[in-house]
């Protein structure tokens, strides 16, 4: 099975930090890779990413300009072949209680849609306490990134099916196109990342 996490991304540092945690978590040898559009980077930004890409997980797409969220993610599902996505931002951490086994099985049911998995803005033990992680699904019409927003081929052809219209946040449309497509969206609370949300310099 194809396992596709899409970034977009212009802040080298913390994509290099993403990077680094997809390897430490063993993403790689779970099967999954990275489709990744990088914006504005330099070509020495962009040749310290691809060296420090060990596992070879890496597919980039580099442009020299700003691009929306939703029409860069929309690009790299339009790009990237898999049976399984997962949408997430360089601001993200993977942590040791990421757990996405579950919901690769769950999203591939009929019915279900864009499944979000739970999250911490920092990984401090002040806010890992208020989490609670259960292996348990909630539904929600509208959901975000948050720990990382996973799906499954047929939700990303009701996506990439849709015009490439400029909308301001990505996961916001896409709830709506899942969720008028007749899919339900879910929250996911046994798995959790950081994402370091509303920092300096993200896309906007």
């Amino acid at each position: 099975m194809k396992k596709t996490m899409i970034i977009t991304s212009v802040r080298p540092i913390l994509m290099n930090r993403f990077l680094k945690s997809f390897q430490e978590r063993g993403m790689d040898k779970k099967g999954w890779t990275i489709g990744l559009m990088t914006q504005c980077y330099s070509e020495e930004q962009l040749n310290e990413l691809k060296a420090n890409d060990v596992t070879n997980s890496l597919s980039i797409i580099s442009v020299d300009k700003r691009v929306p969220p939703y029409i860069a993610k929309t690009t790299l599902l339009q790009t990237h072949e898999s049976d399984i996505y997962c949408s997430l931002d360089d601001d993200c951490v993977l942590l040791e209680t990421v757990n996405y086994e579950p919901v690769i099985d769950f999203v591939q049911k009929e019915e279900v849609g864009l499944v979000s998995c739970n999250w911490v803005r920092f990984n401090t033990p002040k806010m890992m306490k208020m989490k609670k992680i259960s292996d348990s699904y909630k539904k929600q019409r509208i959901v975000f990134t948050g720990g990382g927003m996973l799906f499954a081929k047929k939700i990303r052809n009701v996506l990439i099916s849709k015009p490439q219209t400029d909308w301001l946040f990505d996961d916001v449309q896409f709830s709506l196109d899942s969720y008028t497509s007749g899919y339900m969206n879910y929250r996911y609370m046994g798995s959790i990342i950081e994402h370091n949300v509303i920092v300096k310099g993200g896309i906007k």
